[in-house]
């Protein structure tokens, strides 16, 4: 027969262990009931007299994406320009004509390259409100089919006319530096500024 003491210590561990196992059933039955507990939707409200239905909101798709094409917005002018190599990364800063603020372009690449070539670089685009067209006498005109590469640019959008102005200032002095400036201001001038939008 065991000691008393014995006793005293396997019965006590036996109520200990109970107990413990006890506690572990009651709190998994805890967490199978919370798992179980199914939340009620929320009732929505009856509508009343003073609840304004707005209408479904318009969805415009996003400008599809050309490969090696970009968009950026003059927001001077509120239009957006669509330029392609060499000047992907086209950027316009604030230059004062004449009293007016106006979009001054160049490029990051030029700007990361040639610390002077700051906006206006590449030119600026100077908008004067379009004047209205006057009846003139017909008269039969042949068309050129010949662009000339010199031509100053200009196009009517809306109640504008946007005027290309060539840079007034030369921010390079190597012949490299030349033939960027002059590609850069071609792509401009006759890619990106013809694509001219509201």
């Amino acid at each position: 027969m065991p000691s008393p003491l014995k006793f005293t210590i396997i019965t006590l561990s036996g109520i200990s262990f109970g107990w413990l196992v006890g506690l572990f059933v009651i709190s998994e039955m805890n967490f199978a009931q919370a798992d179980r507990l199914v939340v009620e939707p929320t009732p929505t409200p009856a509508p009343s007299t003073s609840v304004k239905v707005l209408p479904a909101p318009t969805y415009s798709p996003p400008p599809k994406k050309v490969a090696g094409q970009a968009s950026v917005r003059l927001s001077l002018y509120d239009v957006t320009l669509t330029v392609a190599e060499p000047i992907t990364d086209l950027v316009y800063g604030e230059v004062k004509y004449n009293g007016r603020t106006i979009p001054g372009f160049t490029t990051e690449r030029l700007l990361a390259k040639y610390t002077s070539c700051k906006a206006g670089a590449l030119g600026t685009l100077v908008r004067t409100p379009a004047k209205s067209a006057s009846p003139s006498p017909s008269r039969s005109v042949r068309p050129s089919t010949r662009v000339d590469p010199n031509a100053p640019f200009t196009k009517t959008v809306g109640a504008y006319t946007y005027t290309y102005q060539r840079p007034s200032f030369t921010c390079v002095t190597d012949q490299d530096g030349r033939n960027d400036i002059a590609a850069a201001i071609a792509a401009l001038k006759n890619q990106a500024l013809p694509t001219i939008t509201p």
